[in-house]
């Protein structure tokens, strides 16, 4: 009977030591230090919090070590595992254990992620615990791996509403900006994403192969980049005046609207992941002002009209943010200061001379005006697909000499 069960605990050992056998693969200790040997592999349904290492696959002794006693760790040709210091969310998504209402409850923790390496310069985590499946990102200018931000829950009066936000499709988007700026399938793609480890990584995995296919690209260098992007702006201006200069009786411009060209460039800093650039633009601008005046000269009457030609080249830089990305639509605003120079500076004035009703001649005087002006303005607009940019502007009031005036624009820009 001794026999018999010495000999069943025997097989069992041997069948829990066949299903959970040790490969080869290494530990990497906190100093750094780099050990290869044989680690436990478990198929883990959870990320594990320590492992089983020996050096000797002969020998049945191993030893344990913790999650705070090693950096990371890898099963040659299986997983690859690093400990991280995150946030991590802790609201359930499963459809069968929601909560009432919307949570913000997070922790932050050192865990093991399981690694999936993208790109050199973008890596994809996911980890399992109790209570879900978590996906994470990190590129190469983040300090920390940044959670996949998906949220499920009950609302509405008497929690009856299934509600989902999928913060998670902005900030693939934001990544797509970086690594594949110029694929508008792959952007349409994230509208249909779901929230699954395997889907996101299958997903992400196409940047590899986009990635092979940049000059010069960020990803295949290791460093950072910043994008550019060219566009040709046609629009209209229109210039309401102020008519607080008390010299003159009667303040106009000539034209209402004005046609407007425009060469721009956006500069987007990689490290703001897409969300932020510096727009520059170069543009030309034309446009009469008008002024009149009449008053007594002695027994005369003088009749004044002073004209005001504008021919305007303008450098003007904006800071810009996207408020709202889309996988067919980014919406942005922002603030610019530039300079504009006056191509003709000057004003005309014209004064005629009455007596009783009767004409008695004219003079004519030239006058300079400035040569240059600081000017600044509102910036709003959206990116439409790949190409296409839509501007509203609407500047500052500048000081003139006949009227002060602000302008309104609205561009329409190509990107080539």
């Amino acid at each position: 009977m001794k026999k018999l069960i010495c000999g069943f605990a025997l097989l069992i050992s041997i069948t829990m030591y066949a299903q959970n056998p040790f490969y080869k693969g290494f530990l990497i200790l906190n100093n750094t230090d780099t050990i290869y040997g044989f680690i436990q592999y478990k198929d883990w349904t959870f990320n594990p919090s320590e492992i089983n290492f020996k050096t000797d696959s002969l020998k049945n002794d191993f030893k344990v070590y913790d999650i705070v006693e090693i950096k990371g760790f890898a099963l040659n040709g299986i997983d690859s595992y690093e400990r991280w210091l995150c946030k991590i969310s802790m609201d359930p998504s499963d459809i069968n254990n929601l909560w009432n209402g919307r949570s913000e409850l997070s922790t932050k923790k050192e865990i093991f992620l399981k690694k999936f390496t993208v790109n050199p310069s973008l890596t994809f985590y996911v980890y399992r615990d109790g209570i879900k499946e978590r996906s994470f990102v990190k590129q190469e200018s983040d300090s920390i791996p940044i959670e996949l931000n998906y949220k499920f829950y009950y609302s509405g009066i008497g929690y009856t509403q299934a509600v989902k936000e999928e913060k998670y499709k902005e900030q693939l988007l934001d990544i797509l900006s970086v690594f594949a700026p110029q694929n508008a399938k792959l952007k349409k793609e994230v509208a249909f994403l779901k929230y699954r480890s395997e889907l996101l990584l299958k997903f992400l995995y196409k940047l590899k192969i986009d990635a092979k296919q940049q000059s010069n690209s960020n990803v295949i260098s290791g460093s950072a980049k910043t994008k550019k992007q060219y566009f040709i702006q046609l629009g209209v201006s229109a210039f309401p005046t102020i008519n607080n200069n008390n010299y003159y009786d009667e303040r106009k411009s000539k034209n209402r609207i004005t046609p407007y060209i425009g060469l721009e460039i956006d500069i987007i800093p990689d490290k703001f992941r897409g969300r932020f650039f510096i727009s520059i633009e170069l543009a030309y601008a034309s446009q009469t002002f008008i002024g009149k005046k009449t008053y007594p000269l002695f027994n005369q009457v003088v009749k004044l009209e002073a004209v005001e030609k504008m021919q305007l080249i303008s450098l003007l830089p904006s800071f810009n943010f996207k408020v709202y990305k889309s996988a067919r639509i980014e919406i942005f605003a922002g603030l610019g200061l530039g300079i504009s120079a006056n191509l003709q500076n000057e004003i005309i004035t014209v004064s005629k001379y009455y007596d009783m009703g009767t004409f008695l001649g004219e003079s004519k005087e030239n006058s300079p005006t400035d040569k240059s002006n600081i000017y600044g303005g509102l910036n709003a607009g959206c990116f439409i697909g790949e190409r296409v940019k839509i501007n509203f502007k609407q500047s500052f009031v500048s000081n003139g000499p006949i009227s002060n005036a602000s302008f309104s624009q609205i561009k329409f820009g190509y990107m080539f």
